[in-house]
């Protein structure tokens, strides 16, 4: 789901590429299916467009190119190229109740300074998953609304409703009511066990004993949760991620960051390998930074290439903590 996605670009500001990457395949999936020569207008009434709403909206948030604010068409040739802001416009023409209508449309005003949410009413519809689904959905939108919602439900949830069990789980860590939050994650442990695919680098959750499989939105709603601290999911839905120096061509899966933010010009990371190997070495780009000497702390055996537009990196394939510190020329 889109939206987590947004949250898990948010832990790691200096290097959204793997998000990035995920939201797009996320539109173009919603899109493949449009039928040729439909208009923004008749695009917006189709049942898929709310989903497509907000994901447009976290990849805005998520990335200072816009590219989907660009002329596009998917799903084959002859389609009427249409835009982000006029598929919004087309959707705001109706006013809705929908809450996932209602976060797309708030996440455009977020991004380019429109007014579309206000075709919203912040009540919203209860989404086909219950209530607390609806509830993280509307935690920008309607903060109160929200905030109300998991204190009435929250309490009834139970391993039963896994997609509501994790919603209410990633509300819980949003709002920092610690208690229910505990309550959750013992639930979901009860019956499932975190697993790390050390082919793939997804993260999920295997059944127990005779435990049903956790539908994907349910374990992206855990892994969202997994990094989530109070205030970082309306934080995440209210204003774009600030422009930064970014970390590109990163070996994902096989190397991962945990951290990746620039703090006072200095940029803080933490390697996650797969599997460490301290002979082994995972490179990747730094670009948009002043180009100049770093000096690395945290790790041994790191190598800077320096150019005008860039700098690469090599560093060893190992778990730790690194900060590079720029030095005065």
């Amino acid at each position: 789901m889109a939206l987590a996605c947004g949250l898990l670009g948010r832990r790691t500001p200096a290097w959204t590429e793997p998000t990035v990457r995920i939201v797009d395949r996320l539109v173009a999936g919603y899109t493949a299916g449009w039928p040729a020569g439909a208009t923004a207008g008749q695009l917006a009434a189709r049942p898929d467009t709310p989903a497509l709403l907000v994901a447009l909206g976290v990849r805005s948030l998520l990335s200072p190119h816009d590219r989907w604010n660009e002329p596009f068409e998917l799903g084959g040739d002859g389609h009427t190229p249409t835009t982000h802001t006029e598929l919004a416009a087309a959707v705001a023409a109706t006013p809705t109740a929908d809450a996932t209508v209602g976060l797309g449309l708030w996440l455009h005003d977020r991004r380019h300074g429109t007014t579309l949410h206000e075709a919203f009413t912040p009540q919203g519809t209860p989404s086909p998953e219950g209530p607390l689904t609806t509830a993280v959905l509307l935690a920008g939108p309607a903060t109160d609304a929200a905030r109300d919602r998991f204190h009435t439900y929250a309490p009834l949830v139970g391993i039963d409703a896994p997609i509501e069990l994790a919603a209410g789980l990633l509300l819980a860590r949003e709002l920092g009511v610690v208690e229910q939050a505990e309550r959750l994650l013992a639930l979901v442990e009860q019956s499932y066990d975190a697993h790390l695919d050390e082919v793939t680098g997804a993260f999920g959750w295997r059944p127990r004993d005779a435990a049903p499989p956790l539908p994907a939105a349910a374990v992206a709603l855990l892994a969202a949760a997994d990094t989530t601290t109070p205030g970082q999911l309306v934080a995440s839905v209210t204003a774009p991620t600030p422009v930064q120096p970014q970390l590109l061509d990163v070996d994902f899966p096989a190397f991962g960051l945990r951290r990746a933010e620039w703090q006072q010009g200095f940029l803080h990371l933490r390697f996650d390998p797969l599997v460490e190997d301290r002979a082994g070495r995972s490179t990747f780009r730094l670009v948009g930074a002043e180009p100049r000497v770093w000096w690395v702390s945290g790790v041994d055996n790191v190598t800077i290439d320096l150019s005008v537009a860039e700098a690469t990196v090599r560093v060893p394939t190992v778990r730790c903590a690194v900060e590079f510190a720029p030095s005065s020329y």
